[in-house]
């Protein structure tokens, strides 16, 4: 019977990890698209005639290693700097929705596979907020938007930093309140 229960109670747990790694993978593009179709909605937003092409897949372009991206056309008047610096911040909107749910979900539900399921699926919110939050490279949204705007990077990335943080901490101990 204790043999029986240890190869139910191990077969459970690699149900458990086989189901978060293909969440992970689903939130990757879950959250890629997200990302760039804000960017998509923003552009249309100021150029409704503009066409996008989307690549939600990790690759090179030109010289650069991007997660994914989304390029645009349209006909008439260049971005000014601050519809630019709105195209570069949109996918923050997602993002933050995506970290304030996660934390209610994590803090509603506590620990069990499927709310990690779920918090690994809606927690890609959290990796694209911090990531876009350090925004170390020239052409990053980050730079861009602030670039734009005509303010320091550290207005944008200071405010992103500590969300994620204090939202990963208390997604965390919603997590580990249920264990």
């Amino acid at each position: 019977m204790r043999i029986q229960w240890c190869a139910l109670g191990g077969m459970h747990i690699a149900i458990g990890i086989t189901g978060c790694v293909v969440a992970v993978v689903a939130a990757f593009f879950l959250w890629a698209s997200l990302h760039e179709l804000s960017h998509y909605i923003a552009i249309k937003r100021y150029r409704s005639n503009a066409k996008g092409e989307f690549f939600l897949y990790p690759h090179r372009h030109e010289g650069r290693f991007l997660w994914a991206r989304v390029s645009w056309e349209f006909e008439g008047v260049e971005l000014s700097p601050t519809e630019l610096a709105w195209v570069s911040f949109a996918p923050r909107w997602p993002d933050l929705v995506g970290v304030i749910g996660t934390t209610v979900l994590a803090l509603a539900l506590g620990w069990s596979w499927w709310a990690l399921w779920l918090v690994i699926l809606l927690g890609g919110s959290f990796f694209d907020l911090l990531i876009g939050s350090l925004g170390v490279n020239a052409e990053s949204d980050l730079q861009r938007a602030s670039r734009g705007w005509g303010i320091s990077p550290w207005a944008l990335r200071v405010p992103g930093l500590t969300l994620t943080l204090l939202l990963m901490t208390l997604t965390t101990y919603g997590l580990a309140a249920g264990v």
